[in-house]
C-alpha cells in the first residue's frame, strides 16, 4: 500500500490541532499520493466526522477528487450525532468521484460494511475511453439488468 503506520501517523498529526482534525485536506493529501500510479486506485475514508474544514476547503477536496477520477468510498461512525455539515460534504465527495458514502447506526455494522465495499470493490469494473472526436454525450448502459453503473458526476 506504500505507508508504514508511522507515515500515516505523521500526516495526521500536520494536519490536526488539539485534537482536531481538518478532514479535507487529509483527502486532498490523499488523493494526490495517488497522482501517477497505474493500475486500480481508489480511497476509503473511515471517520467519526470530527472535522474543522471550511466550505472552501470541502469545495477544493471535491474538485480535486473528481479531477483524479478516484473513487471515495466514505464510511461515518455514527448515523447519528454525525455533524451534518461534514455529512452533506463527504456525501457530495463521494458522488463526485463514483465511489458511495455509508454513514452506521451503530460500530457493530464496520466490518460488515467493510467487507461490503470490499466485495463491492472485487466485484466492480472499470471501463476507460477516449472522448468522441467533437465531444458530445458518452452513455454507458449495462445489458444486465443485475449490474449497477456508477460513475462521476465529470469523467476525466
Amino acid at each position: 500500500w506504500g505507508a508504514t503506520p508511522e507515515d500515516i501517523s505523521t500526516t495526521l498529526s500536520s494536519v490536526s490541532t488539539r485534537n482536531q482534525v481538518n478532514l479535507s485536506a487529509i483527502l486532498n493529501d490523499s488523493i494526490r499520493s495517488f497522482t501517477g500510479r497505474r493500475g486500480r486506485v481508489f480511497l476509503i475514508v473511515v471517520t467519526d466526522g470530527n472535522d474543522v474544514s471550511t466550505k472552501a476547503d470541502w469545495k477544493e477536496a471535491t474538485s480535486v477528487a473528481t479531477t483524479a477520477g478516484i473513487p471515495i468510498f466514505v464510511v461515518g461512525l455514527s448515523d447519528t450525532g454525525f455533524p451534518s455539515r461534514t455529512r452533506s460534504s463527504l456525501v457530495k465527495l463521494a458522488n463526485a468521484s463514483g465511489g458511495r458514502s455509508y454513514f452506521l447506526a451503530n460500530a457493530g455494522m464496520l466490518e460488515l460494511t467493510l467487507d461490503y465495499v470490499g466485495e463491492l470493490i472485487d466485484s466492480s469494473y472499470v471501463l476507460q475511453f477516449a472522448e468522441r472526436p467533437g465531444g458530445g454525450a458518452v452513455k454507458v448502459d449495462s445489458g444486465n439488468r443485475a449490474w449497477e453503473v456508477h460513475h462521476p458526476s465529470r469523467i476525466p
